[in-house]
């Protein structure tokens, strides 16, 4: 069993006690952390995660009436519901706990235009109801369910001219996303876009670039997200910043390690290319804590979100704001993690003051498939990282029986 590091703990005054977690566990019943106790013991068996995937496939592929196992299982564990209703009961309970939301319609089964129209829809009506909490939320939205997949592979292909039809495609594309924007800060909403393969990013920065510039003007609205395991991500960070205080708008930057590492070396060696991949989880991790300090560097035009599980990356960005807070308060950095994960860094960073948020999706279960198999390799390959959730959760488990 790993145990819980405390060597990142602060003592300063104010600072984030990242080993209380009765703070951490607060909101959550004793019933809830046995089921993600429980969840998390059965993510360290490799064949049990094998055979969660396989119900997942099966549900999908042959429509099997079994997906109550799942349902009553990792889903509940990482989703909020099948439906808004089910969702914003989360919504209010963690903003309660001045912790903000990232809400995102999981769609990323879809693959017809009547599905994206859907999608697009959802987007819309999630902005809508979201409007009316008290806290700043966020939406989340994943370009590949709003436009088929080898379209936006196409179109990411630089130095290659458009078909006529492709380029009215594209315009249609970004005149969604741009409606998403405009309905999203009239809101008071943040939009994370979220970062994909890298045979579709070109297309994806473009699309954040220029929605970026156009909104970005007073605060940062719309966010891009970069995926630090790529090897192009810092020099791309370096000109996005660039961008933004040539426009004399801000950079809305959501830093994550990534979330397609094995997927993206095997489609390189395919094609007999390079890795885009970094080839260490220590290298990724130098380049995920060196955007930080420079993000934090240029805190004048980028407002930075760390959506990281790492207890020393985030202990990195609190030091990092801390010596620059006082030129620009601490509103410039953002904490974000997933919901159901890492409760021990969100609820105690936002015990003092720091803003943070859980990533919350929702959607009907067969379209959370996809989302919920990358959950569960994200965590399997992630040494220490299941564990450790195991540790939390029984500590508090315990702690509470004693209590009683």
């Amino acid at each position: 069993m790993v145990k819980y590091n405390t060597k990142f703990v602060t003592t300063k005054p104010n600072s984030p006690n990242f080993s209380d977690l009765e703070a951490a566990y607060n909101y959550k019943t004793t019933k809830d952390l046995k089921l993600a106790y429980l969840g998390f013991s059965l993510m360290q068996n490799k064949r049990v995660i094998a055979f969660l995937k396989w119900i997942a496939s099966a549900v999908v592929r042959y429509r099997l009436p079994i997906k109550f196992i799942l349902k009553s299982t990792i889903f509940k564990i990482f989703c909020a519901g099948e439906s808004y209703a089910e969702a914003n009961s989360i919504v209010k309970e963690l903003n309660q706990r001045k912790v903000s939301v990232v809400l995102d319609y999981v769609s990323e089964s879809e693959s017809s235009v009547e599905g994206y129209e859907k999608t697009f829809s959802k987007v819309l009506e999630n902005i809508k109801m979201l409007s009316g909490n008290a806290n700043k939320n966020y939406i989340s939205i994943k370009i590949s369910g709003l436009e088929d997949h080898e379209f936006l592979k196409a179109i990411s292909l630089l130095h290659m001219p458009l078909e006529v039809t492709q380029k009215e495609r594209r315009r249609s594309l970004f005149s969604k996303i741009d409606s998403i924007c405009k309905a999203a800060k009239e809101a008071g909403i943040c939009v994370f876009i979220d970062a994909e393969e890298r045979s579709t990013q070109n297309i994806i920065d473009a699309i954040a670039e220029e929605m970026m510039s156009k909104y970005n003007n007073e605060t940062a609205w719309v966010y891009n997200t970069l995926q630090m395991y790529l090897k192009d991500r810092i020099l791309f960070l370096h000109q996005s910043i660039s961008n933004a205080k040539k426009g004399n708008y801000y950079a809305g930057i959501k830093l994550v390690r990534g979330a397609y590492m094995e997927r993206e070396r095997q489609l390189a060696a395919a094609k007999n290319l390079p890795s885009p991949v970094w080839e260490s989880k220590s290298l990724t991790d130098i380049a995920f804590n060196g955007a930080i300090g420079f993000c934090l560097q240029n805190s004048d035009s980028v407002y930075t979100c760390v959506a990281s599980h790492n207890l020393l990356s985030t202990q990195i960005a609190v030091e990092g704001i801390e010596s620059i807070k006082n030129k620009f308060g601490v509103e410039r950095l953002h904490f974000s993690q997933l919901f159901g994960m890492c409760d021990f860094i969100t609820f105690n960073l936002a015990a003092v003051g720091y803003a943070t948020s859980k990533y919350l999706p929702f959607g009907e279960l067969e379209k959370a498939i996809p989302y919920l198999i990358r959950r569960s390799d994200e965590n399997t390959s992630i040494e220490g990282q299941v564990n450790d959730e195991v540790w939390r959760l029984k500590k508090e488990i315990n702690r509470r029986k004693i209590t009683k």
